[in-house]
């Protein structure tokens, strides 16, 4: 029975033993009289998570024929020229590992219908290959991934991987940190992991950071991440989608974001967006509205095609208080802002000068705040910047909530959005010669505000 090898130009990403196609012989039935097709009919099993290999891509290598998987792990590839012909399969899972399965060539007869069967890497095999003997070992479970170019999927070597979680088989509610660095091939793995933890993963290398893409294991010894960056300069990537509801209703007006950039859009009547100008990468997307809790998606982004999101919004929960305690610290550390407390030009809030204010609103904390003014109007607060600066003559500010931007529309949206009890801290920058250049805003020279939320401080 022939053995599959990688595909001509795809490296097994993690150097794994490749799967086997065709466990015993090939079974072909008699070819049937008078049919001038052939058909190729199979099974294709998961060894990794015991299983079938459901929604896996089954192709006929030279031809355009190919087929699906159904949930058995079963398909069926119809109307084949005869001849010679070689069986590939492609699936989310294998090109997280690097991995085509692809078989030896097979001959076809007129009104043959050939029976086969393949299946993934053994989880045993993965171990053996991309676990080095040593080092943590906490649990038996394992992260492995890959870090690609967004735009043309090639691998990015080198970039240094972490991975920040709890351990819930325990109920340990310490943060953990384990780093990678991806091979040259842009594939890591990080071994000795517990059977079930939640946290996120990020990738960084040479000034560019992906963002925080979440990460969770249920009883699980396998889990899988792909991480993108963008080689090109060119911001042309777009992100559509549609906002709703829990009961599906289209919600209007909502804003949405991409941390890390200045690009903002709002919904329309039917709850759809779309943003363009986008770096293409592993990104997080960021809705608000009034009366809403906020929702976030990680998106993969890239020039090729836009990518499409649904998000759905539940209504707000006011959060009870909740007390000062140093696990806010790291999140202080990792989003920059005791860096630039240490050395910027701005003012700061800490998550202790909060709890000792107690605010009923948030514009309560920026009534002292030099460079700002909080002006009542009808419907609530407005904040303001004092002076004018760099031309804008209106006292405007920029917001930022969680690094991503937020466009105040009506007086009291701050106070309604940012509920105190979630409030970790605040940088205030009175003017655009002061304010980070992370946080300025392309044709919009003013005053910055950048709001930090618990929930966001608090991530492992």
């Amino acid at each position: 029975m022939p053995g599959l090898q990688p595909a001509p130009g795809v490296r097994a990403a993690l150097a794994i033993a490749v799967a086997v196609i065709g466990r015993g012989e090939l079974r072909a039935q008699p070819p049937a009289v008078g049919s001038r097709f052939a058909s190729i009919a199979g099974l294709v099993d998961d060894s990794l998570r015991r299983g079938p290999l459901a929604n896996a891509t089954v192709m006929a290598i030279g031809t355009q024929r190919s087929a699906v998987t159904n949930a058995r792990g079963m398909f069926v590839i119809d109307s084949l020229e005869p001849g010679e012909v070689r069986i590939g399969v492609r699936h989310p899972l294998l090109d997280t590992l690097g991995l085509l399965i692809l078989s030896a060539p097979m001959t076809l007869a007129a009104g043959q219908r050939l029976e086969i069967s393949a299946n993934t890497p053994t989880l045993a095999s993965v171990r053996e290959r991309v676990c080095t003997r040593g080092g943590v070992a906490i649990g038996p479970a394992m992260l492995v991934g890959r870090v690609l170019d967004a735009d043309t999927d090639a691998p990015i070597p080198g970039p240094s991987v972490s991975l920040v979680y709890k351990d819930t088989t325990t109920g340990d509610a310490r943060d953990h940190v384990r780093q990678a660095r991806a091979r040259d091939d842009g594939s890591f793995a990080i071994c000795g992991l517990p059977e079930s933890i939640t946290g996120t993963l990020q990738a960084s290398k040479g000034g560019l950071t992906t963002a925080e893409l979440p990460v969770t294991l249920r009883n699980d010894l396998l889990g899988t991440a792909i991480l993108t960056f963008s080689s090109s300069s060119e911001s042309v990537a777009v992100l559509e989608g549609r906002v709703i509801n829990k009961v599906g209703d289209a919600v209007e007006g909502a804003q949405v974001s991409v941390a890390g950039t200045p690009t903002l859009g709002l919904t329309r009547a039917d709850g759809t967006f779309s943003l363009a100008g986008l770096p293409s990468g592993t990104h997080e997307a960021v809705v608000r509205k009034i009366g809403y809790g906020p929702a976030s998606r990680v998106v993969a982004l890239t020039r090729r095609q836009p990518r499409r999101i649904t998000v759905v919004l539940a209504s707000a929960q006011v959060l009870a208080a909740v007390r000062v305690e140093g696990k806010l610290d790291g999140g202080l550390q990792t989003s920059g802002f005791s860096n630039r407390k240490k050395f910027g030009m701005g003012h700061f809030i800490t998550p202790e000068d909060i709890a000792r204010r107690r605010p009923d609103l948030f514009t309560d904390l920026l009534e002292t705040m030099p460079g700002f003014r909080i002006a009542t109007a009808a419907g609530g607060r407005i904040v303001q910047a004092t002076r004018a600066t760099g031309g804008m003559a209106d006292g405007c500010v920029n917001v930022f909530i969680d690094r991503s931007p937020f466009q105040m529309m009506q007086a009291g949206d701050l106070d309604m959005i940012l509920h105190t009890a979630d409030v970790g801290a605040v940088e205030a920058y009175a003017s655009a010669n002061d304010t980070p250049a992370e946080f300025q805003v392309p044709g919009k020279a003013c005053a910055t505000l950048v709001v930090w939320t618990r929930t966001r401080l608090g991530r492992p």
